[in-house]
């Protein structure tokens, strides 16, 4: 019970189930931190898309963070996976790609 005590559950519970009144879903990460803790954190709902299987069951097969990362000089970037370098940074200026 400690986690629950370390991660403040019913604080982070409840901020849960004011989103999914607000939004109609709440999504939580579950993780370990620096110090091999077990940690829960809430993700807004608009950085997450869920990809289901096309069935009557609609059983969660993968999760999709949404984020935007930014460089030491402030620059948005992206990474694209690309076949021989799994994470190759594009920046981005604008709308377009440099």
């Amino acid at each position: 019970m400690e986690i629950f005590r370390y991660n403040d559950e019913s604080a982070h519970n409840l901020g849960l189930a004011e989103e999914a009144s607000i939004i109609g879903e709440s999504f939580e990460i579950l993780y370990m931190d620096s110090d091999a803790q077990i940690r829960f954190k809430a993700l807004p709902s608009e950085e997450v898309i869920l990809v289901c299987e096309a069935t009557l069951e609609e059983n969660i097969l993968y999760v999709i963070r949404r984020c935007y990362v930014y460089d030491f000089d402030g620059a948005l970037c992206i990474n694209f996976p690309h076949k021989k370098n799994p994470a190759i940074r594009k920046k981005i200026s604008g709308s377009s790609f440099i």
